[in-house]
């Protein structure tokens, strides 16, 4: 019994080892093809496909095509659905990729140049970076206000709300400050701030 289980095991490494020898050898789509699909491929593969597809990074597109893939749009929403581990849906054109809530989760121009979106449960954006390395976080509080933005150049904005929802202050990286007080209607009846704004 113990030699079926070695015999078994040495034959799932050697067709891993194939199919990884296929690819680097012939590409990612002559890959797919000999198995049947991607489906078939990540099952092939196993935990194996995360090693397999580590490779594809932004610009995402041009690295698809550099695998001899063809624009074909099944494959690729299939192949981005797995990198992005959510439904997604691809343009026709094969430069943009959103999720099933119509958020641009990817975007790349003709040029290779490209930015990457992060979205919280409540499809609010809270992280995007593009090609030249430009960075953008943010965070909302629980009735999804921006409470908090920060960017790679240093700048940040805080805001704090009323419980409605209205802003109560805004202060930022600048130096730059508001303040509004609200009557019990809502109404502002009262503003500060530096006036840069």
């Amino acid at each position: 019994m113990k030699e079926i289980i070695r015999q078994i095991l040495r034959e799932e490494r050697s067709s891993t080892q194939k199919i990884k020898d296929l690819i680097s050898k012939h590409g990612l789509i002559r890959a797919i093809n000999a198995v049947g699909g991607f489906k078939n491929l990540k099952k092939t593969l196993g935990n194996d496909i995360d090693d397999v597809l580590s490779g594809i990074e932004p610009p995402y597109f041009q690295t698809l095509r550099s695998y001899f893939l063809d624009d074909n749009l099944e494959l690729f929403t299939e192949i981005f659905s797995y990198i992005f581990s959510e439904p997604v849906r691809v343009s026709p054109f094969g430069q943009t990729i959103a999720n099933e809530n119509g958020n641009i989760l990817y975007y790349e121009t003709h040029f290779g140049d490209w930015f990457l979106n992060k979205y919280n449960d409540f499809g609010s954006q809270v992280f995007s970076v593009d090609s030249k390395g430009f960075k953008e976080r943010n965070e909302y509080d629980d009735d999804g206000n921006m409470i908090y933005y920060e960017n790679s150049d240093g700048f940040w904005k805080r805001y704090e709300y009323y419980k409605d929802g209205m802003p109560k202050t805004y202060k930022d990286s600048n130096g730059d400050w508001r303040k509004w007080e609200r009557d019990e209607f809502g109404k502002i009846k009262y503003s500060s701030g530096n006036d840069k704004k």
